[in-house]
């Protein structure tokens, strides 16, 4: 995977955390983070609200507000509101004033250079041609409910999201950009083989690491594949995205030992990985329509 948005910047983290951001980096811990980090706040942009120039990309989401105006470029019509997005790029900043004394309430993406190479990498293009362009107050097609899913899945307490979803996620909104704001279109490839072979070796590494986070590029890496590829052709070739095939064989799992064993739940939440018993017994009755206590009563 590309580089965490805040590895190399921790001063920004800190610094939207100043600015009263709730921040989301991952709830499993630093070696599982996401590529792309968020944060969410509602604050009133006055006359000179400055953005400074940072080393990674900020997508931005307006979720509720007044009209909001970019005001460092000499003409413009640009206007940001409810449902629009918009990209500063690194190493540029920016001016923003409201149009009203209400708070505006948004949320920011974050993600490096990294993280564009490696999907353009795996769409046929070509490493460091994947820079975009930054813009402002755009409704921008299917994004702003690309980025909104992420943001609500990247908050949910009660469900929290795994690294493969995020990564997924973080790639879909990184190609969606990639085609819409660069010179150049990408071209679609013709879609990469996953052999019988390929496929075992993503099965048995699933099957060893069910107790633990796996990240897409761990997959991808047993596939000899880029990540993007590889998600593409895991598709093809098993009709199930990585995020439901390890979620299925998690389940399975766990059944098996609600079955097999008298350990405690929670042990077994934990033996499959999932954040806890309440996020095992959230997917076990999605999928089961039954709680594992009361599977295990049966």
């Amino acid at each position: 995977m590309g580089v965490h948005a805040f590895d190399e910047e921790p001063a920004h983290l800190a610094l939207y955390r100043r600015l009263g951001a709730t921040v989301a980096t991952s709830p499993v811990g630093v070696a599982e983070r996401w590529n792309a980090p968020v944060s969410r706040q509602v604050a009133r942009l006055g006359e000179a609200t400055d953005f400074p120039g940072v080393d990674h990309y900020v997508l931005t989401i307006q979720i509720a507000g007044p009209v909001v105006r970019r005001v460092d470029r000499p003409v413009t019509d640009e206007a940001g509101r409810d449902g629009t997005v918009s990209l500063q790029v690194p190493g540029s900043g920016g001016r923003f004033r409201a149009e009203a004394a209400a708070p505006v309430d948004y949320a920011h993406l974050y993600f490096r250079q990294s993280l564009l190479d490696e999907v353009d990498d795996g769409h046929g293009g070509r490493r460091g041609a994947g820079r975009l362009a930054d813009f402002f107050g755009r409704p921008d097609g299917e994004l702003p409910g690309q980025v909104t899913t992420y943001l609500t899945r990247a908050f949910d307490t009660t469900d929290p999201p795994g690294p493969i979803e995020m990564d997924s996620r973080a790639y879909l909104i990184a190609l969606d950009l990639l085609r819409r704001h660069r010179a150049a279109p990408v071209a679609d490839p013709e879609r990469a083989g996953l052999p019988g072979g390929r496929l075992a070796r993503v099965h048995g590494l699933i099957m060893d690491r069910l107790h633990e986070p796996i990240r897409l590029s761990d997959l991808a890496s047993a596939a000899g594949l880029t990540p993007y590829h590889f998600a593409r052709s895991f598709r093809g070739e098993t009709g199930e995205t990585p995020l439901a095939y390890v979620m299925r064989l998690r389940l399975e799992r766990a059944r098996d030992l609600l079955t097999r064993t008298r350990l405690p739940i929670a042990e077994i939440a934990a033996a499959t990985g999932f954040a806890s018993q309440a996020h095992l017994t959230t997917r076990f009755r999605r999928a089961f329509g039954i709680t594992p206590a009361r599977f295990r009563e049966g």
